[in-house]
């Protein structure tokens, strides 16, 4: 018996690309890699996030709050947990009260948590939430 082919539509509209997005794109004929974290600065005050990548299932709160913690003092930390389980989907994030302690991680890499060699890259809180129409 043969499976029935469905067609997997979204009821929602497509979100348009941004300008920026678009003109950032990269060129083909260029080959040179992306910035490291290493070649990152913090120029903005205010950002005061990280976004944590590449963490393996069982990585907790806990966990990042014991790494992180030597960089400065932490005011929350996230890890996104798969729906129904106890288990990270991968990634988190860490919000330090002081914007140096961002910059400490990032020239202290690479970071390994829970013997994955995790991402991080930085967060604006305030664009965030402002380019997505939310109020503080």
């Amino acid at each position: 018996m043969m499976a029935a082919q469905t067609s997997h539509t979204s009821p929602k509209p497509s979100v348009p690309i941004k300008e920026e997005f678009a003109a950032s794109k990269l060129d083909s004929n260029k080959t040179e890699s992306p910035p490291t974290t290493s070649d990152t600065t913090v120029t903005d005050k205010t950002i005061r996030c990280i976004y944590v990548g590449r963490l393996r299932p069982d990585v907790t709160k806990a966990h990042l709050m014991e790494y992180f913690c030597k960089f400065g003092n932490i005011q929350h930390v996230i890890v996104i947990p798969r729906n129904g389980s106890q288990t990270s989907l991968g990634y988190g994030f860490v919000y330090f009260a002081e914007p140096c302690a961002i910059q400490m991680v990032l020239d202290s890499g690479p970071h390994i948590i829970g013997a994955s060699d995790v991402l991080i890259r930085l967060i604006d809180t305030d664009k965030l939430y402002k380019d997505n129409g939310f109020r503080r």
